[in-house]
C-alpha cells in the first residue's frame, strides 16, 4: 500500500480488516428530488469502527458530488469518526468519499444518487 494511492474496497465478499475499518460506508437515499435537503451519513469502516486515538486516527473527510467537493469534516482523536450531512442535487451524480487515516492513507468509497 502506498501513501500515494487512494485504496477502495477490491472484493466486497472478502473484506481485509484494512477495509473493514477504513472504507467510508456512505448511507444515502438512492433517488432524491431535485433541489430537496436530504441526509447522507458517512461512518468510517462498517464492520469494525475505526480507532480515534492520539496516533491513529481519521483526519477528514472529503465529499463530492461528481468532480466538485460539497462538504469537508474535520476530526480530532476526540471524535467518532461519523458525520451526517446535508446535501442537495440538481442532478443524477456518483457521491464519492474520500478519507484520509493519519497512519494508512486516503480511502474511498462512492454511490449513484439518482435526482427525479
Amino acid at each position: 500500500m502506498s501513501k500515494y494511492e487512494v485504496q477502495t474496497l477490491k472484493d466486497p465478499n472478502d473484506k481485509t480488516v484494512l477495509e473493514k475499518k477504513h472504507v467510508p460506508f456512505i448511507t444515502a437515499p438512492d433517488s432524491v428530488k431535485k433541489g430537496e435537503v436530504f441526509e447522507v451519513t458517512v461512518k468510517m469502516g462498517k464492520e469494525i469502527d475505526h480507532p480515534m486515538e492520539e496516533g491513529h486516527f481519521i483526519e477528514f473527510f472529503d465529499v463530492y458530488a461528481g468532480d466538485m467537493k460539497v462538504a469537508n469534516v474535520t476530526f480530532t482523536p476526540e471524535c467518532e469518526a461519523e458525520a451526517t450531512l446535508k446535501l442537495k442535487l440538481d442532478e443524477t451524480v456518483t457521491l464519492k468519499v474520500e478519507e484520509y487515516c493519519n497512519l494508512h492513507g486516503y480511502w474511498k468509497n462512492e454511490t449513484e444518487i439518482k435526482v427525479k
